[in-house]
């Protein structure tokens, strides 16, 4: 009985601290996209690249990154706002990922981003971006 009344308050305790990381997780991730839009409309590129965790780093060189970036700033131009539209955070062999999707208003069009971040301690790491955007492809 002894043994059950132990591996309840474990379980209880674990998914107590899993709630919290949920909710640390997005909080955390969506402060992150604010830094990341702020770096953005200032066009430092390279803070964006250097905070990035390093999966981000190792998926494709920086030319790539910046040939990106320098792209959508371009054609869309600054952020003006943006809005979540979707998130997931998952645990795995205790390392928290969370994605978002934000709809974003540029000056110059709109897009869907797609930020993926891996949790370390209660920093959002970026590991993923995407975007889709017809106003990036047209103009």
């Amino acid at each position: 009985m002894k043994a059950l009344k132990g591996i309840l308050v474990i379980l209880a305790a674990t998914i107590l601290v899993s709630c919290q990381g949920l909710t640390e997780g997005k909080a955390s991730s969506e402060k992150a996209i604010a830094h990341f839009h702020e770096l953005y409309n200032k066009g430092n590129l390279d803070e964006i690249w250097q905070e990035a965790g390093s999966e981000f780093r190792n998926a494709s060189p920086r030319a790539d990154f910046d040939e990106l970036l320098g792209a959508e700033q371009r054609k869309l131009g600054n952020v003006v706002s943006t809005t979540n539209s979707g998130w997931n955070v998952q645990t795995f062999n205790l390392v928290t990922n969370v994605s978002l999707i934000q709809d974003t208003i540029f000056e110059h069009g709109k897009g869907t981003e797609s930020f993926t971040f891996k949790m370390d301690g209660t920093n959002a790491l970026l590991v993923g971006y995407h975007i889709q955007s017809m106003d990036l492809i047209t103009k």
